[in-house]
């Protein structure tokens, strides 16, 4: 199962970490087709790619019960991807 949306990414201001959120409604979509696939913590393995870039990552829930995913160094240098940057990603499960 895939999924297609815009993301803006966003810096933690903690940390060099970089991330993107996903909106409630996809969220919730996710988490009604994924349920099998969850870990106990409520993470959820998924495949990610923008542009011509794709890694491995994991929605982690937050406390607004939507989801975010990291966003790897790598693929940040590779499609030259700053805090602010808003692409198209699909997230594969």
């Amino acid at each position: 199962m895939a999924y297609e949306f815009k993301g803006k990414i966003w810096k933690d201001p903690k940390a060099n970490w970089y991330f993107v959120s996903l909106s409630q409604k996809l969220s919730d979509e996710i988490k009604e087709n994924a349920d099998a696939k969850k870990n106990k913590y409520g993470l959820l393995k998924v495949r990610v790619t923008a542009g011509n870039t794709a890694w491995d990552s994991t929605l982690f829930p937050t406390k607004n019960g939507n989801y975010v995913f990291a966003v790897k160094s790598a693929a940040r240098k590779k499609e030259k991807i700053e805090d602010g940057t808003t692409l198209d990603f699909r997230i594969e499960l």
